[in-house]
């Protein structure tokens, strides 16, 4: 879980009881630097967590790029190194309304390989897509372009069979209309009914 100290978030873990509750990521101690909406990897075994950082310092604009991270044997920290940035894309000026402006909403798929996550960019484009979470590669992936008008989407979910994506159309952070069901094999999106 995330926690927020002061004006700075990092990432927790606890027992399921609310015992133990230890500090994960030490680098997000600064003002206005976040880490949240951490997920741990569905595959049994895996030590892998992803979750968002931003920084809302940043100028001109917050920045938010998603970050994987392995969590130590005895599951008290992250391995020393092991925090990576999951794309390798961050804000660049010189890319106009191109750059990246945020990153958000990471999920794995349910075989661990890959991370869905929305991206925004300066010029107001929303798209869902991946990359690889273990980072052998830092290609981004359209899955789903944004075809609402002036909105968003938000929130990409696998279905636990890996075969859809569900996902929720909104406007200023408000859902507009049935949240969608992205077919992975054809391409088609339909409405949830």
């Amino acid at each position: 879980f995330a926690r927020q100290v002061g004006n700075a978030s990092n990432i927790f873990i606890m027992d399921a009881d609310g015992s133990n509750q230890t500090q994960l990521t030490s680098g997000y101690t600064t003002a206005g630097r976040q880490a949240f909406d951490p997920q741990w990897s569905p595959v049994t075994g895996s030590k892998q967590v992803v979750f968002t950082v931003a920084d809302t310092q940043s100028t001109p604009t917050i920045n938010s790029n998603i970050h994987t991270a392995e969590m130590n044997s005895g599951n008290t920290a992250f391995e020393s190194g092991s925090d990576v940035e999951l794309d390798g894309a961050s804000w660049n000026a010189s890319d106009g309304a191109d750059k990246i402006r945020g990153e958000y909403d990471p999920q794995f798929s349910p075989d661990g390989n890959t991370v869905i996550f929305v991206r925004m960019t300066e010029g107001g484009s929303f798209t869902i897509g991946t990359a690889l979470a273990n980072n052998s590669s830092t290609t981004f992936t359209t899955v789903i372009p944004n075809t609402i008008t002036g909105g968003s989407v938000f929130d990409p979910a696998y279905s636990p069979d890996g075969n859809y994506v569900s996902y929720e159309p909104k406007n200023n952070l408000l859902s507009v209309g049935p949240a969608k069901i992205y077919n992975v094999a054809t391409g088609t999106v339909s409405s949830f009914s």
